[in-house]
């Protein structure tokens, strides 16, 4: 179930939300990409009951490793 709704959340919601913070992403020279993927990792860990995200470091840990 958690990776239906992450396959649907980075279908849908990440290629808008890496639109709007293209001036942040580009003056980190692209690192703002592994923050923008924890925080949408983290919210996910957010919906679905049953599965949880200890804090934004595990959420950034957990994110690097499903690209």
């Amino acid at each position: 179930m958690v990776a239906v709704v992450w396959g649907l959340i980075a279908l849908t919601l990440r290629p808008i939300l890496f639109i709007l913070t293209l001036p942040i992403n580009f003056m980190t020279l692209g690192l703002f990409t592994f923050v923008l993927n924890a925080l949408l990792f983290w919210f996910v860990a957010g919906l679905i009951p049953g599965f949880s995200v200890a804090g934004f470091i595990p959420a950034l840990e957990g994110s690097s490793y499903s690209r």
